[in-house]
């Protein structure tokens, strides 16, 4: 999708996308090799102008296309980073190893104010921001973007500190305190966790009612980035506990990700997926049926998930598969 995304600029202005078809969230170690991959693969296969070289990605990826601008700061001239800010772990002087920085990012993101510190943390950058949450850019944005490349990538301009801006700070800070703690405490060996874990899903369910209650502008923001941060502070949280081998875990912090947002059926699957990895047949089965409900419809990634290889004699599963 950001290859297709960024086409129509790589061809008006000369230039070879590339993308990574297995690189995701996770480990930093398997993030590099698949940069590196990349990087090697476009070389012996393209003649590439050594000074016309840039990273790009969405979320952890924008992230890791920082840290490949950083560890590679001599070949890689900029960096497009859509949805996150700066690569994590690097203090303010090495961060001066950075190359110049195009932002964009979504109005109602979560991670707009960490957009909006990485920029002003850096002597060359852009922000560039559309009506959207966390997702890619639009095409016009990329197109901005790679202008902004060609052009020399020497263009500074990153909105000031606002009071409006500080008092939107504060009322998502406040929003989703007690939410953090209580999942903080539930990744931990509490005894209430099965509590704190229901009291996150009631905190989450107020925060929503706040939500379809609001009509004022400034309230919408504060509350659609309060919910997006609940969303990804528990998925993430949720991914986490799963490369640790905690799938029972992982499946409950993925379903308090699932309170944050629309019903959504890439959310139901990762659900099923751990629970049919935690042994938990019925309900890998009732997730899995709700994921195809809402449309899930991915036979190739089923087939290749090994969480289900348990299931797949069940009549219930073969049922579910066939629909």
């Amino acid at each position: 999708m950001p290859v297709a995304l960024f086409r129509d600029a790589a061809e008006k202005y000369g230039y070879i996308v590339a993308g990574s078809n297995n690189s995701q969230n996770g480990p930093r170690r398997d993030q590099a090799a698949a940069a590196v991959a990349m990087l090697i693969d476009v070389g012996k296969r393209f003649s590439i102008d050594p000074q016309r070289t840039y990273t790009a990605g969405f979320s952890g990826g924008a992230r890791m296309a920082g840290m490949v601008g950083f560890l590679c700061h001599d070949c890689v001239r900029a960096v497009i980073a859509c949805g996150a800010g700066l690569p994590e772990g690097l203090s303010d002087d090495l961060r001066k190893r950075l190359p110049a920085y195009f932002f964009t990012v979504g109005a109602y993101d979560f991670n707009y104010f960490d957009v909006l510190d990485a920029a002003r943390a850096l002597p060359i950058a852009r922000v560039a921001t559309f009506d959207g949450a966390h997702q890619w850019a639009p095409a016009e944005l990329a197109m901005q973007a790679v202008a902004w490349l060609e052009a020399g990538a020497k263009q500074v301009d990153v909105p000031p500190v606002t009071a409006a801006e500080t008092a939107q700070r504060k009322r998502q800070a406040d929003l989703v305190r007690h939410l953090v703690t209580l999942l903080h405490t539930a990744d931990s060996e509490s005894e209430d966790r099965e509590q704190d874990l229901a009291d996150a899903r009631h905190d989450i369910a107020e925060l929503r009612k706040k939500r379809l209650k609001a009509d004022k502008p400034d309230d919408v923001l504060v509350l659609r980035r309060a919910l997006g941060q609940a969303f990804a502070f528990a998925y993430e949280q949720g991914q986490r506990l799963e490369r640790e081998n905690k799938p029972a875990l992982a499946a409950a912090f993925y379903g308090v990700a699932a309170q944050a947002i629309p019903p959504d059926p890439g959310m139901q699957y990762s659900i099923a997926s751990a629970w049919a990895a935690a042994g938990e047949k019925s309900l890998a089965l009732a997730a899995l049926r709700r994921a195809v409900e809402l449309g899930f419809h991915d036979t190739e990634q089923l087939d290749r998930d090994k969480s289900f290889d348990r299931l797949r004699s069940a009549a219930e599963f073969r049922a579910i598969v066939a629909a």
